[in-house]
């Protein structure tokens, strides 16, 4: 194939691509309150913990009372029941940048594992709960713990790559984060004496991300005003972290958005439900 074909098969699949990217657009579920039924081939299926992908074939019946906010090109719509939704009907301009939505778009086409092992600990000993151990995340901004024994307990970060302690504190439960900007790369927080990785990606990474989140910001704001809860609002964004694998990021926003609301009970069911997907929970 001559140099002058190949560039331009390379143009035609750039043209492409917005519109393959509009057709495999993914709807994202990320809350269903109330009496939420999944259907699928005319046979009610179990519904998946939030927030989950809506596939092609699939309807939501929202009961009486009942609601669902779906993120979809960078729009958020809420539906109040009873009524039902399918990909068919779900449409709109998004107020974000195109490249916003193509991040987004991108994040939540792809299999992306969001489990995480939360590190069990014996009874007196602390246990990391925020970072989670084992994620990756964007930057450290509390460091917590539970310990029911404990006093003041010395807490570390350990630079992997750099082979040396980049910052320390000591404190009784939770500290703030007040080291230096950390390169992408393995970290160990070290928690009187027990080792928690940690990772910060790479710039690409991140800036996929940021691109995602800026989207789903601007969604997050019309849903605000169109009279949507704190919790809903926040699930937006926490979707989003969990997906890309950061839901430490996510419980960041959540514990955030609870310090606003502290007797928010959706507020405090969102936590719940992502400190089980962190493995935080029994």
């Amino acid at each position: 194939m001559n140099s002058r074909v190949a560039r331009w098969l390379l143009f035609a699949a750039v043209l492409l691509l917005p519109a393959l990217a509009q057709a495999a657009a993914p709807a994202v579920i990320t809350t269903a309150r109330g009496s939420v039924k999944l259907v699928a081939e005319g046979h009610a299926a179990a519904l998946p913990s939030t927030p989950f992908v809506l596939e092609a074939g699939q309807t939501l019946e929202v009961g009486e009372g009942a609601m669902v906010v779906i993120l979809f090109q960078g729009t958020a719509k809420k539906v109040m029941g009873p009524d039902s939704v399918d990909l068919s009907e779900l449409g709109g301009d998004a107020a974000a940048s195109a490249e916003g939505v193509t991040a987004l778009n991108s994040l939540f086409t792809r299999q992306i594992s969001t489990k995480r092992a939360g590190a069990s600990r014996a009874a007196g000993e602390a246990r990391l709960l925020r970072p989670v151990p084992g994620d990756k995340l964007l930057a450290p901004t509390t460091i917590q713990w539970s310990c029911s024994e404990c006093e003041e307990i010395e807490v570390e970060l350990y630079d992997f790559q750099a082979d040396e302690v980049v910052w320390k504190a000591k404190a009784k439960g939770a500290v703030t984060y007040d080291g230096p900007a950390l390169h992408p790369g393995a970290y160990y927080l070290n928690l009187a004496g027990h080792d928690n990785l940690i990772t910060i990606p790479p710039l690409e990474e991140r800036t996929e991300v940021d691109l995602a989140i800026s989207a789903v910001d601007e969604a997050a704001k019309m849903l605000e005003q169109d009279g949507g809860a704190p919790a809903d609002v926040v699930a937006l964004s926490a979707s989003v972290y969990l997906q890309a694998g950061m839901i430490s990021e996510a419980l960041y926003l959540i514990d955030g958005a609870l310090t606003k609301h502290p007797d928010d009970a959706d507020l405090a069911q969102l936590k719940t439900e992502y400190e089980t997907w962190a493995g935080l929970q029994p």
